[in-house]
Formats: structure tokens, sequence, C-alpha cells
């Protein structure tokens, strides 16, 4: 399975339902996270937590989470999510960026990354976004 910066942060702030996601992770028999998403999760972890960023290799380590490079088949298929989940087909127009609520999947920045190494892997996406039921990807229940 591939897990986004979602799935992580779930479990590093013990959001409900951090247990049954933790789960999925150790129980899965190969975990992947795009290096895009630990950017995101060391910008998040350092400036919302008291948490060092160390904190993420370590979690890594311990679930034996693979990291996947961001190469040129990712961005390719970035780029796609991006027009096919992120484009307004009625207007055929892009959808305001930067955070703001879109139209049809709600896919930020960041989702169409994760969403290209899932895809790119042909793996399903462990997630907590509500925002990926409206894509294309198998997502892991939990």
């Amino acid at each position: 399975m591939t897990i986004d910066s979602s799935a992580v942060l779930c479990v590093f702030f013990r959001e409900a339902p951090h247990e049954r996601v933790l789960n999925r992770m150790v129980e899965a028999r190969t975990v992947l996270i795009g290096a895009p998403a630990l950017v995101e999760l060391g910008t998040v972890l350092t400036s919302d937590t008291p948490l060092p960023a160390y904190r993420i290799t370590e979690f890594l380590y311990e679930l034996e989470i693979t990291v996947v490079p961001f190469g040129s088949d990712h961005w390719l298929e970035a780029v796609r999510a991006f027009e096919k989940f992120v484009t307004d087909p009625d207007t055929a127009e892009r959808a305001p960026t930067a955070g703001r609520v879109r139209e049809r999947s709600q896919l930020r920045f960041q989702d169409c990354l994760s969403y290209a190494v899932a895809k790119v892997a042909a793996h399903p996406l462990l997630t907590t976004n509500p925002a990926f039921a409206r894509t294309d990807l198998d997502l892991v229940p939990y």
C-alpha cells in the first residue's frame, strides 16, 4: 500500500481513528510513501508541534516504510491528477488553488503528489483525507 501524509499525521497526533490506521500500516506487507509527503510531514511537525523532524525517520524505520523518490512518471501522473480532479469539467477552467475548496474532489497540491505515487506504484492508498474517495484510486479501508 501507499500512505499519504494525512495517515501519518493521524497516527502522530493520535487522532481518531489512529489505532486502525496504524494497524493497517503494521499489517501491510509493503508500505510506500512519496518523498514529497515527507516534506509536508516535516513542515507540519516542526511548525505545529514540539516533535522534532527526526521522529519521521524513526517512524519510517520502525514500520519499514519505503520512501519513493518523485520522478518523471510521478510528476506526469500528478499533473494528470490535477487536470482530472482539480479542474471543473463544466467550465474547463482551473479550480481555485492555494488551499481553497474545489468544486469536485477538493484535492490539494500535495494530494496530487500522493495520488501520483499510489497510481504509479499501482497500490491502494491509505489516507484519512475524504477527498480521495472522489478519485479513481483504490483506497485502503480502516
